[in-house]
């Protein structure tokens, strides 16, 4: 399988407060959440501070709904953003000051592909996930 997530395919980084909505397609995709700041990890720091890698169907409505709930307690829909906003992680990194990079693929499955490839380098590369994912994709291992 190629390297799905060569960057090169990939959006700039773009801070996530600054980000059009409207100029992301309504179809399936990856994305990375991060600090653009070190982050210290299990093994070694993550220079680019990743906190949370996605995919969805629909990339536009799914990067919304990350930012909908890391700026709102009480809102639902995004594991990720959920945990942002109830664990705190704004008052180490206010939602103004992260920033978001997507990758905009042809089918879910290679938006899943796509994550589970990036996740499969992270944890190699850091032996833990992103602070903000629970779950191991293991689609990059079968």
């Amino acid at each position: 399988m190629p390297l799905i997530f060569d960057w090169t395919t990939w959006s700039e980084w773009i801070p996530l407060t600054e980000l059009d909505l409207g100029t992301i397609p309504n179809k399936p995709g990856t994305y990375v959440v991060a600090t653009r700041t070190p982050i210290t990890r299990v093994l070694g720091s993550d220079p680019e501070g990743f906190l949370d890698v996605g995919e969805s169907s629909t990339l536009r409505k799914r990067i919304a709904s990350f930012l909908t709930c890391a700026q709102n307690p009480n809102a639902y829909g995004h594991m990720a953003g959920i945990r942002f906003a109830l664990m705190r992680f704004g008052e180490l990194f206010p939602v103004s000051t992260l920033w978001i990079r997507y990758a905009v693929l042809e089918t879910k499955e290679l938006a899943y592909a796509a994550e589970g490839a990036l996740l499969k380098h992270y944890t190699q590369e850091h032996r833990e996930l992103p602070p903000l994912n629970y779950k191991y994709n293991w689609s990059a291992h079968e």
